[in-house]
């Protein structure tokens, strides 16, 4: 047994935004909550969730939101991968490679005076951005999941640190579409095709709460997928 056991009954469903597939599989651990003691409960008191991009000059991580990430190694999760990965490539004509790692994000914002007029979150998305593949999501909260926006977009952001300016005006960008998250939900997307970031709707997750996500990530290759077996 480990703790990284997937739902052999799983649920999946697939639909498609722009031609692209996106993946959902409800109820996606066997065992969620003790995912959920290893990986969130566990790196604040062994100080692995370290502040995300907090070298770089200027930033306002932790000053104003905090955006706490750790990935680390863990071949528990090569079976999940690999099974992913087989979805991913069945419903694209590319393959794809990981790395076998535990990607974890802690997100908060601050309530402060100042910090909530910097975190507009009325007029503004956060950080809008683009990945080199398929992304998978297993949300463990029930609010605050992620946007998907076309990637026609009018804003300029070169040599723009998202540690300092994470909000982008709304009118720069066009919402596709918003995934509702779940506790234990996963969600696949490519995040190559749609810009994206984390919705955020409202003030619940401003003050000590986090946003807590895992994140497997798959990279495009410039080569043409094998044929695959059909395990879904």
């Amino acid at each position: 047994m480990s703790i990284f056991d997937i739902n052999k009954n799983h649920d999946l469903k697939i639909e498609y935004l722009n031609d692209s597939p996106i993946f959902t599989i409800e109820n996606f651990y066997k065992y969620p909550e003790k995912v959920y003691k290893h990986i969130f409960e566990r790196p604040y008191y062994e100080g692995r969730a370290r502040f995300w991009q907090f070298d770089q000059i200027p930033t306002y991580n932790g000053i104003y939101f905090e955006d706490r990430r750790f990935s680390e190694n863990d071949e528990r999760l090569i079976p999940i991968f690999l099974l992913l990965k087989k979805l991913v490539e069945k419903h694209s004509s590319y393959q794809y490679t990981f790395r076998s790692r535990v990607v974890v994000n802690f997100t908060s914002l601050k309530s402060d005076e100042k910090s909530l007029e910097f975190n507009n979150y009325i007029d503004n998305y956060w950080w809008p951005h683009i990945d080199k593949g398929f992304n998978g999501i297993v949300y463990f909260h029930d609010e605050w999941g992620t946007n998907l926006y076309s990637k026609n977009n009018t804003d300029e952001r070169n040599n723009i640190n998202d540690s300092f300016a994470p909000w982008r005006s709304k009118n720069h960008y066009h919402l596709l579409k918003k995934i509702k998250p779940k506790f234990n939900k996963l969600v696949i997307f490519d995040g190559g095709e749609f810009l994206h970031g984390m919705d955020v709707p409202n003030k619940k997750y401003f003050g000590e709460e986090s946003r807590n996500n895992q994140i497997f990530f798959f990279k495009k290759e410039e080569t043409q997928k094998s044929d695959q077996a059909n395990i879904f």
